[in-house]
């Protein structure tokens, strides 16, 4: 599948090893894996003092700006399901539903170990993820999109009215405070 370019938002790369670079000739510096220079075609040299780390946090910022575009993209959801598959050694497929969050999608995609997430956002809403670790060679892939809760879309005084939380606004079901409760999916009931 060819993607245009007037489809794509953006595209960003989280890896454990970042790794810095520079050209002399150009002075430019690259944080990624690059063989030569993409200006000039020159060697590049690594840098090992000066990089500091500052290429995971150019990255993780960048991959912030990213989600952040989504989400305006999207009218600002307040909950995300995350859809993986091919995750791990054994290849399993899941979810997970998280707050709308760099944080928490960044804690859902990455873990302690040597990874590699490439992030991408299309226009109309379709958001993927791809990461490559020593566990998935071939990496697994994952599908983002929001989800709505009914703490989303009804009101606590609606909720106590329908019989889904008790007078005090704990949800019957799990017994949290309905605004944070994360059990109830648009149109079940209780």
């Amino acid at each position: 599948m060819t993607m245009t370019k007037e489809r794509l938002i953006g595209i960003v790369e989280l890896n454990s090893s970042c790794h810095c670079t520079h050209c002399e000739p150009c002075g430019i510096g690259y944080m990624t894996q690059e063989e030569s220079c993409l200006e000039c075609s020159g060697p590049l040299n690594d840098l090992t003092y000066g990089c500091g780390g500052e290429c995971w946090e150019d990255a993780n910022y960048a991959a912030e700006e990213l989600f952040s575009e989504y989400l305006k993209e999207m009218e600002q959801p307040k909950r995300l399901r995350i859809e993986g598959r091919r995750m791990g050694w054994q290849s399993r497929s899941g979810y997970k539903d998280i707050r709308a969050t760099w944080e928490a999608l960044k804690d859902a995609l990455i873990f302690d170990g040597d990874f590699r997430v490439e992030l991408k956002v299309e226009v109309g809403g379709i958001f993927t993820a791809r990461r490559w670790s020593h566990d998935e060679p071939m990496g697994a892939s994952f599908s983002i999109y929001p989800i709505q809760l009914l703490a989303d879309t009804m009101t606590l005084d609606e909720a106590i009215t329908a019989g889904i939380v008790d007078e005090w606004g704990c949800h019957k079901g799990c017994g949290e405070y309905f605004p944070d409760c994360e059990c109830e999916r648009e149109g079940e009931n209780a």
